[in-house]
């Protein structure tokens, strides 16, 4: 019976792998509005590309679980990526699909997709400038503890564009200037917290990861609620909660306390307000 059900989720997997969708969205008129410095922030700070697929962007071993199965993230320098217009770039963080058209796994679209035109624009100068590595090959072998929940319906993150959980509307969110307020807190929640605390920002197993891995906490107001917004970014910067003790995070914790001081703050007046 449980073979038969993991074979059954692996040709599941693969059919689903092999839709193309007919995606494309443009963002060579932003590139003027961008800016390296803020591209690089967003790629080794908020939204952690480098967490991912290595400080020097040749891909890396993410996930290597019995259950989880083997996770190797591909090699986004520009030894890769100079054979991709910066619209396939802009399409792939914005709606999920490669240039062949097909869905990417295991990446946080849902984050992405709600970047602002500015903001994509700023990553793709950034990810053009890095040096070229040769990196190591992607592999994506998963295991039952993610094809299982995907085939039954409970983690569409696995493969966001096909999942029914990006928005499909070829436009972007507007652009919002950097300010300590809760819009651009909330937009800064929605673009860089989403993967690891869950669209509610409750917190919990982080999907994607062994069940054994630490899980995210509870970052609303019933989780951080009691916190002074100093509070708040001390534990940020810091690394260790009010009471004292270290919180245990997956991947690379002094990235979280690369963020601007204005970001914590914003952040802190939209979270300690989400029931």
């Amino acid at each position: 019976m449980g073979t038969s059900v993991i074979v059954s989720d692996k040709y599941f997997l693969h059919k689903r792998s092999q839709k193309i969708f007919d995606f494309k969205i443009g963002i060579e008129r932003y590139l003027a509005e961008g800016s390296l410095l803020h591209g690089q922030h967003i790629a080794s700070v908020r939204n952690r590309c480098v967490e991912c697929h290595g400080q020097d962007l040749g891909g890396r071993r993410i996930i290597d679980h019995l259950g989880s199965g083997v996770i190797v993230s591909p090699n986004i320098s520009p030894r890769k990526l100079d054979r991709w217009s910066n619209d396939d770039i802009a399409t792939l963080l914005r709606m999920g699909v490669k240039p062949d058209g097909t869905a990417v796994v295991m990446m946080p679209v849902y984050e992405t997709q709600h970047l602002s035109a500015q903001d994509i624009a700023s990553l793709i100068i950034w990810l053009r400038s890095v040096p070229p590595v040769t990196g190591i090959e992607p592999k994506i072998s998963p295991g039952p503890f993610l094809t299982i929940p995907f085939a039954l319906g409970v983690f569409p993150a696995f493969m966001p564009a096909e999942s029914g959980i990006i928005r499909k509307k070829k436009v972007y969110q507007p652009y919002l200037e950097p300010q300590i307020s809760p819009t651009y807190g909330s937009y800064l929640a929605r673009t860089s917290c989403v993967a690891c605390h869950g669209l509610t920002l409750k917190g919990g197993w982080i999907p994607g990861l062994p069940r054994n891995w630490p899980k995210a906490k509870d970052i609303t107001k019933t989780g951080i609620g009691s916190w002074s917004e100093e509070e708040f970014v001390a534990t940020m910067k810091s690394g260790i909660n009010p009471a004292g003790i270290p919180f245990k995070v997956h991947g690379t914790p002094e990235i979280k306390k690369n963020f601007y001081d204005l970001e914590l703050r914003a952040l802190y007046l939209y979270l300690s307000g989400v029931p």
